[in-house]
């Protein structure tokens, strides 16, 4: 389908349009959403259920309203029991969740989502050792699919997961595979899979009657996507350029790059076979039963919402070296008094079900609270090598995070040992809090799948940057945004990287060419939103202005005394701390790390220099 052409829509979608008294067409959930209620139009039980939930205003967890929505939905009970099938899905921790009978199955269907990574190594184990028992060709792994068209929910983590989508399937190869588009199995999970149940031949299925578009739309050559560039000939004054008259999105934006690839290779995908698969999903998306998602009819999310981003059992707990009455005033939460030997942290991860959060202020990395708050970090980190640890790093103003020297060693430490760094000031920790806690889910964790393109750039700020101006195309990657349905980061288009040329960087395109941008967690319980961003000019501000304090140490030499070489050293401790005893050597290395970290951030600032549209 080509950039800019429109989408054909489905049957159902247009008996709904029909008895719109609008006749409008609608583009996403949240517009359809909100002209029901403009024309008073009877509401989805979604929509319903999130009114009630709104009502009694009493915030359920993520797994306690799925299981409100199956409860509430018997169809897809009594037909798994008749016809013997059981559905096996990823549950909290990675834990198997199981519905239809456990004994004498005829078939299994194993749902995967290839976005939800967290503990997914425990999830395929219990997987395989289910699956074991029976016939293998009994079992079938439906593989959801986000499209282009999807909802912002549904599309977050998209980078990373279409990546990991071979990692069930190769974990049971004799099992048959399925391809399901994301937004309608997640609106019609009992439905979607009777169907598949009744039609054992079709490889793929959208209940929508249209052309075979969407699903493959990441992987689709687009000639309107062709461009030319420089190339590079042995005979480097023989310049010339090579023209590419289509490209395909997924490749241009993010495979290039390798984007996003460690977290897929990480989680046990080999390189080769991210690109293996997806030829097998276009081969499979040229098929005649491949149809094209009713995305009209998406529901707005407040009632499944375990499977969108990394269920788990576990909660967010914040923990601080200081301050903590002023944090808990702050953040209206409970703040934790955090052990400088990190054993009450790990104590939290293993006992408690927390994902931890640190908040830092100034003081708790300067001369003698230094080494606590580096024990703290490395022996946490040592002791839960695959936790999600967050520090929000705090400071009175940008101008006093960009002038404090002891954020250097400090962002040593966070470059090799912390998943997530924010850069705040106090004003903004309510927004910390209301992005980082929707009940249920591991936000850190999906955070960190959809922001971070490339281990090291894993800092970012809030949506409302400590109060600074960002210049336009500016910020990296995608906004998230933690909020009601329909909540977006406000942010102007003209300052996201990916919208500075139609080739859009480290962020996927729609149907229609446009970056997707905007990523959204549904926080129902919450009338507010919050949003984090990567502007990696402000970023590189940061680190770049605390560098530039760290000076070298020059001792005060006598009147005729001539300086010495080592006057002139590298960076020392003492332009810091002068009664300071620790070895150099370890601020050199922070320094250094921190001088690439820029270079990393500002490398990224112009990506497709040279090319030029056909």
């Amino acid at each position: 389908m080509g950039c800019g052409a429109s989408v054909n829509k489905p049957v159902a979608e247009e008996a709904i349009q029909d008895t719109d008294t609008n006749d409008a067409p609608k583009a996403a959930p949240q517009e359809a959403t909100k002209d029901s209620e403009t024309n008073d139009a009877p509401k989805t039980a979604a929509e319903e259920a999130t009114k009630g939930a709104e009502a009694n205003d009493v915030p359920k967890t993520a797994t306690e309203e799925a299981t409100k929505d199956a409860e509430t939905n018997d169809a897809p009970k009594a037909w798994l029991m008749e016809k013997k099938v059981g559905v096996l899905s990823q549950g909290p921790d990675g834990t198997l969740l199981q519905e239809g009978p456990t004994e004498e199955l005829s078939r299994v269907f194993v749902v995967f989502d290839p976005r939800i990574l967290h503990e997914s190594g425990k999830f395929a184990t219990a997987v395989e050792e289910k699956v074991k028992v029976l016939d293998p060709t009994a079992a079938d792994v439906v593989v959801l699919v986000p499209a282009a068209c999807s909802a912002p929910q549904y599309a977050v983590s998209v980078e990373a997961g279409l990546q990991y989508l071979s990692f069930l399937p190769a974990k049971l190869p004799e099992a048959k595979v399925k391809f399901v588009l994301i937004d309608e199995y997640y609106q019609n999970p009992g439905s979607t899979l009777e169907v598949l149940a009744a039609n054992p031949e079709k490889t793929c299925y959208t209940g929508s009657a249209a052309p075979p578009t969407q699903l493959s739309v990441f992987f689709t050559q687009e000639a309107s996507l062709g461009y030319k560039e420089m190339g590079y000939p042995e005979d480097p004054e023989e310049g010339h350029m090579e023209i590419h008259e289509d490209a395909e999105r997924f490749d241009m934006s993010v495979w290039s790059f390798r984007a996003f690839c460690h977290w897929a290779v990480g989680f046990g995908v080999e390189e080769g076979a991210i690109i293996e698969f997806h030829e097998t999903l276009k081969e499979e998306c040229k098929k005649d039963d491949v149809l094209c998602p009713a995305c009209e009819k998406v529901a707005d999310g407040s009632v499944s919402l375990v499977p969108k981003t990394a269920p788990t059992g576990k909660t967010v707990g914040f923990y601080a070296f200081s301050n903590l009455e002023e944090l808990g005033r702050r953040t209206g939460c409970t703040v934790i008094q955090a052990d400088p030997e990190g054993s009450n942290l790990i104590d939290a991860v293993r006992k408690a079900n927390h994902i931890p959060v640190i908040l830092l202020y100034p003081e708790d990395v300067k001369e003698t609270s230094y080494e606590p708050f580096v024990n703290c970090i490395t022996t946490t980190r040592e002791a839960e090598p695959e936790m999600t640890l967050t520090v929000v790093l705090l400071n009175e103003s940008f101008e006093a995070h960009c002038s404090n020297p002891w954020l250097v060693p400090c962002l040593n430490q966070l470059i090799e040992n912390v998943d997530i760094g924010i850069f705040a000031v106090p004003e903004e920790l309510p927004d910390v809090v209301n992005l980082l806690t929707i009940p249920g889910e591991h936000v850190p964790f999906a955070i960190a799948t959809n922001s971070i393109a490339f281990p090291r750039l894993h800092f970012f700020t809030m949506g409302t940057a400590m109060g600074q101006t960002l210049e336009d195309h500016e910020i990296f990657g995608s906004a998230v945004t933690c909020g009601p349905m329909g909540s977006t980061s406000g942010l102007e288009t003209s300052k996201f990287l990916a919208c500075k040329k139609k080739w859009a960087a480290m962020v996927l395109q729609n149907e229609n060419c446009e970056a997707m941008v905007e990523r959204l967690l549904i926080q129902s319980s919450s009338t507010s939103s919050s949003t984090l961003i990567a502007p990696h000019k402000l970023l590189a501000k940061i680190v770049r202005g605390a560098r530039d304090q760290v000076q070298p140490f020059r001792p005060e030499r006598g009147e005729g005394e001539e300086e010495e070489e080592e006057d002139v050293a590298a960076p020392s401790w003492k332009c810091m701390w002068e009664a300071c005893e620790r070895n150099d050597e370890e601020l050199i290395q922070a320094h250094g790390n921190c001088g690439d970290l820029v270079m990393e951030m500002e490398a990224y600032g112009d990506v497709f220099p040279e090319r030029e549209e056909l």
